[in-house]
């Protein structure tokens, strides 16, 4: 099979809101075209960016930074780091939904999609709705719950076809239905409880269908609709220090579906890369290693075909730069059963009785099976790729992963077989940290002495895989690194608090030099950008617009990426090209000439302070049970609270109390208002009548009228 064709260049039926730009000729090699001339990528020279340095030299990350990769987190729609200028690129799955008035959310009526590329559109309709059923409309999210964290302005949304698309949400303030195909929609993201994009079909033409949906970033419409250039300069900033990409959560490796076969791969044209089969498409992959001149590292299916691992080794061959080198994994921890991976692994391994001692093993049959099968599929793995890349296997580094609490595991999985021949690396992951609400009382206790021991413990583990390794003669990796925290994501989480208090920085670098001196040759940090929750605190930084002076883990391990460089990286971008100058300070130079504004300032050179603006409100404090009014003003950020109506309590006024529990006389109405029971009164019921059970208080008194056959004795 062909390796992956290019990246798709579609425009909308109407003409897109930009002209095409001068072609470059001859075309760029390893470059982008801008205004016809190219701009060549990281390390790469010449007219037509044709002059790549030899593997292991020039200023790029991988042949620089021979410490330090990053994990990449995975797409979606509430992801804070803006990967793709096509925000569509990571909306979630179609919800089926009703035009009846007080329907559900999602009606989970199914939704008859496209899955032919022989009609209208070809490829770029797959996955949309081909008919509507009766009363039918389906919807999809992006930029959901960033909590203000995107680009605001004018998005461009294009697509195919003929039919009815609405958007809104409270985010939307404009639309403009100005053409078929092309909608320009003002968009300001906040913390609102209906924020976000919803992108919405509402009729849809069966033989003309709406398709190939482009929801652009402001300014980015040339880049994403004529040219080749799908990631946000900003994106590629942050990336640029690092010499390894882990593209794990980018393929989907954690999830039950995967592609089995090589006509399963996810495809440029795939409608998203956050709902869709396998993730990320491997151009784009690809792309971004070739782009920043960093080396990828890549995650087979656990299921997938020696046919389908042969093609995607033979892609790479075929499209990756020729200075870079690939890692290669297969599946994702498996082992142990938590993945989807880890449990195929195990079935396949008792299946094709994998086992050496059986019972007998430290770890029991089923474990050895599962270890063995891991191990030995990974070397056949190898073999494939090495074959493939004949006469050039030094830049194949194929990895196998084990558990960091057990080197006798390890051992397992380069032993069972002789499975060491044919792996080059064993790889763990020495998280540190992890949060104890009755140990750690408090975040001084917390930062200054249980993170130094547990960094300490670690190391002691991470020890006995380098003995595991040097056996075999392999070198030691970390697949992942970092932070392991997690807490309650409460206001008090300690867990997040650490992550973004200052002494982290220290603690970052003490705990990258202490990996290092017990000679791991590579350490992947993960992971690259998100929020901080109860989930964990995996994010270098927690938004993509985040100020890098303000994120101490991210400080942290440029100080020691810096430390450690063998030559140095590219330059940034000029801060004296873009406003302000400098974006006065208070934002990111893009390499565009144009600056992203760090979140709490705008305005082209960022000089204007806005609020990022915080709202603990609910839904309009529980249906206008209270006033949403500003409780907190720190730093750039305002924090909207709930004042509640009297009698009306709990931060989003969701609880309603009368007085007195109505003295267990009346029944408590919404408004906090006690209905009494007949024969009593007052506000809260407390006044007895004296009806005895068979009258009730006469009306603004206190005297009984009495049931019909009763009177007052």
């Amino acid at each position: 099979a062909a390796a992956p064709g290019a990246l798709p260049r579609s425009s909308a039926d109407a003409s897109p809101p930009v002209a095409q730009p001068p072609a470059c000729s001859p075309a760029c090699v390893y470059g982008s075209c801008v205004n016809g001339s190219c701009v060549c990528w990281a390390g790469v020279s010449g007219t037509s960016c044709d002059t790549v340095p030899s593997p292991g030299s020039g200023n790029t990350p991988s042949a620089c930074n021979q410490r330090v990769g990053i994990n990449l987190a995975g797409i979606s729609d509430w992801a804070r780091g803006w990967a793709f200028v096509d925000v569509f690129k990571a909306s979630r799955a179609w919800i089926p939904q009703t035009f009846l008035s007080g329907g559900p959310w999602s009606t989970g009526v199914p939704i008859s999609l496209i899955n032919r590329t022989d009609g209208p559109g070809g490829r770029t309709a797959v996955g949309y709705p081909a008919v509507l059923a009766p009363l039918q409309k389906v919807s999809t999210l992006v930029e959901r719950d960033l909590q203000a964290h995107a680009p605001g302005g004018v998005y461009s949304v294009l697509y195919d076809g003929k039919g009815s698309l609405e958007l809104g949400m409270s985010d939307v303030k404009d639309v403009a239905y100005l053409v078929p195909g092309y909608i320009p929609v003002t968009f300001y993201p906040s913390t609102d409880f209906n924020n976000g994009l919803l992108v919405q079909i509402e009729r849809t033409d069966p033989q003309d269908p709406i398709r190939n949906i482009r929801v652009i970033m402001p300014g980015y419409e040339q880049a994403a609709v004529w040219g080749d250039q799908p990631f946000h300069p900003a994106f590629l900033e942050f990336l640029r220090p690092f010499g390894v990409l882990r593209f794990m959560d980018w393929m989907h490796s954690n999830a039950e579906a995967l592609p089995k076969e090589w006509d399963e791969r996810p495809r440029p044209e795939d409608i998203s890369f956050a709902s869709n089969l396998g993730g990320v498409p491997l151009e784009y992959m690809i792309k971004l290693a070739n782009m920043l001149g960093t080396d990828p590292w890549f995650n087979m299916p656990f299921a997938a075909s020696d046919d389908y691992v042969t093609q995607f080794a033979t892609a790479v061959r075929d499209t990756l730069r020729p200075d870079l080198r690939v890692y290669v994994e297969y599946g994702n921890e498996l082992w142990h059963t938590g993945f989807p991976g880890g449990r195929y692994a195990q079935a396949m391994g008792l299946a094709m009785n994998l086992t050496e001692q059986g019972d007998k093993w430290y770890g029991g049959a089923t474990n050895e099976a599962r270890l063995c099968f891991t191990g030995q599929r990974t070397a056949n793995i190898s073999k494939i790729w090495k074959a493939v890349w004949a006469g050039h296997t030094e830049r194949v580094i194929v990895v196998v992963s084990g558990q960091v609490s057990s080197n006798i595991s390890s051992d397992k999985l380069l032993s069972c077989g002789n499975a060491s021949k044919h792996i080059d690396a064993l790889a763990i992951a020495p998280y540190f940290g992890s949060y104890n609400a009755t140990r750690d009382t408090n975040l001084t206790i917390f930062m200054n002495t249980t993170l130094p021991a547990q960094i300490n413990d670690i190391m002691e583990q991470v020890k006995r895989h380098v003995v595991v390794a040097a056996k075999y003669g392999k070198p030691l990796l970390a697949y992942e690194a970092g932070q392991g925290m997690a807490g309650d994501g409460s206001s008090t989480d300690l867990a997040i608090q650490a992550n973004r208090d200052p002494a982290m920085a220290g603690i970052y670098r003490t705990y990258m030099e202490a990996l290092a001196a017990v000679n791991i040759s590579r350490i992947v940090h993960y992971s690259s950008i998100g929020s901080y929750t109860k989930y964990g605190s995996w994010g270098l930084m927690e938004a993509q617009d985040g100020d890098p002076s303000e994120a101490p883990k991210y400080q942290g391990l440029m100080s020691y990426i810096n430390s450690s460089l063998t030559c140095a990286l590219p330059d940034p971008p000029d801060p004296s090209t873009c406003p302000g100058p400098g974006c006065s300070g208070n934002g990111l130079c893009l390499a565009n000439g144009r600056c992203m504004c760090y979140s709490g300032f705008s305005g082209d050179d960022c000089s204007n302070v806005t609020y990022v603006e915080v709202y603990n409100c609910g839904y309009k404090c529980t249906f206008d049970q209270g006033w949403c009014n500003v409780s907190t003003i720190t730093k750039r950020t305002r924090t909207w609270s709930c004042t509640c109506k009297p009698n009306i309590t709990g931060l989003t006024c969701s609880i309603v109390s009368c007085p007195n529990n109505c003295n267990w006389n009346g029944e408590c109405l919404d408004q906090g208002i006690c209905a009494c029971y007949p024969g009593y009164t007052g506000a809260d019921c407390s006044v007895d009548c004296g009806c005895g059970g068979h009258g009730r208080c006469a009306a603004n008194s206190t005297s009984c009228i009495c049931d019909v056959g009763w009177k007052q004795g």
